[in-house]
């Protein structure tokens, strides 16, 4: 196990002692490959060296960001057989990194995302895949909980009637009232709603299956839907007057919000009926800006002009999965799911910066807070650039497993939920 008396900086000293009759031939140590995800990797293993007490030596860990870590021992045997266990220890931050301030675990997966509820008093609300939806205040109690079913995409929030709308599994969209929880109507869409739905207006919008669906907010009522569209599990946009979406026919789409009769269509991806399924836009998470409309596939972003539906630029790269941020200066937030991070133009597409962030990025994405740029990784790091240039700044390992959630920021907290069902407040530094 990892020894930590005597720590030198950016090393882990570690002490292993087998048992009497045990006689390993070598043993080595690492720290975890936390950040490979879809790959396998063998490197980074550093022996130990035996004697008297055990088998000792140090690990360097200088590039693990602050926070939990996993140490990884192997124990080999003469015959080449081994063995093999994972001790935690803790990287010390600096006073330009996040710190974990509370936990709250709901069963299942927080995969859909964390809404905001109320900016003012810091209340979020987080939903999971074992169909238990809560309210959190600032110190991460619980102000209520609800039941639905499971829920693998983020909630919306009307303000204006104090309402949360929650997408599920069931094939139901439910409404519950923001200040208790408590149901206030029920949506059934006939297919899975795998979709985010977002507040437009007197209405919410949301796919499900292969039809796009807006109900009265206030009732649930259909107001208009358009079958036959093509699956979506991403989220549509809503400007006041018209939806966006994009969804895995190919095709980009607007529709009149008051009416749902199509406005343009832009095709996103051509040939094969699987080639437009994968290139089709089906996890894209609409972004507006200042007049354009923002898409992505699995091999780039186009800007559309929201009126025409004309492209205005496009930009290649896998950036379908992290949704696009528009920042308020006229820029564009894109992160691949390669973990490259462009801050662009909004208007041409022309790079500002853009850096590394040496982790992928999925569906979690990137937040921004006082002149920082935060992003999430897969594998469970908080990482900080500076949004005027890119330069990186503060960073936490925040989760020992899988983060697909999308945050969001309430006061100086950044609120995010992992694959563990753990939904973790973090103070922004």
């Amino acid at each position: 196990m990892p020894a930590h008396q005597h720590r030198l900086r950016g090393v882990e000293p570690v002490t292993v002692r087998a048992a009497p009759d045990a006689a390993p031939a070598a043993v080595a140590a690492r720290p975890y490959p936390q950040t490979l995800f879809g790959e396998t990797g063998s490197a980074g293993w550093q022996n130990l060296t035996g004697g008297p007490e055990g088998w000792s030596g140090s690990v360097d860990v200088s590039a693990l960001a602050p926070g939990r870590q996993r140490l990884q021992v192997r124990v080999s045997a003469p015959d080449g057989t081994w063995w093999e266990q994972v001790a935690l220890f803790t990287v010390p931050g600096t006073a330009a990194d996040p710190v974990p301030r509370w936990e709250y675990r709901l069963p299942g997966a927080v995969q859909g995302g964390i809404a905001l509820l109320d900016p003012e008093r810091g209340l979020t609300v987080a939903a999971g895949t074992g169909g238990e939806v809560v309210a959190l205040r600032a110190d991460g109690r619980p102000r209520w909980r609800a039941r639905t079913g499971p829920v693998y995409r983020r909630p919306a929030v009307d303000t204006a009637r104090e309402l949360v709308f929650v997408p599920s599994a069931d094939h139901h969209l439910r409404a519950l009232d923001a200040g208790t929880g408590r149901p206030v109507w029920d949506f059934d869409a006939g297919a899975p709603v795998l979709s985010a739905p977002v507040a437009a207006g007197d209405a919410v919008v949301f796919s499900a299956g292969g039809s796009l669906f807006a109900l009265g907010a206030a009732d649930g009522r259909v107001v208009w839907s358009v079958p036959g569209r093509g699956f979506s599990s991403g989220q549509a946009a809503w400007d006041g007057q018209r939806v966006y979406t994009t969804a895995d026919d190919g095709y980009a789409r607007a529709y009149d919000a008051r009416t749902g009769a199509p406005v343009w269509t832009y095709q996103m991806a051509t040939g094969t009926r699987h080639r437009v399924a994968l290139y089709g836009g089906w996890d894209t998470v609409v972004a507006l800006g200042a007049g354009p409309v923002v898409v992505a596939t699995v091999s780039g972003t186009t800007a559309l002009d929201a009126a025409t539906g004309a492209v205005k630029w496009t930009r290649a790269g896998s950036t379908m999965y992290a949704p696009a941020v528009v920042v308020g200066d006229g820029t564009l937030l894109l992160t691949t799911e390669w973990g490259v991070l462009s801050r662009v133009d909004l208007a041409t597409g022309t790079v500002v910066w853009q850096a590394g962030l040496g982790a992928r990025v999925f569906n979690a994405g990137v937040v921004v807070d006082r002149g920082t740029v935060w992003a999430l990784s897969v594998d469970g790091k908080l990482l900080g650039v500076r949004l005027a240039d890119g330069v990186p700044q503060g960073r936490l390992q925040h989760s020992l497993v899988y983060t697909f959630s999308r945050p969001v920021i309430a006061g100086d907290t950044l609120v995010v939920g992992d694959q563990n069902g753990v939904v973790r407040g973090i103070r922004l530094p």
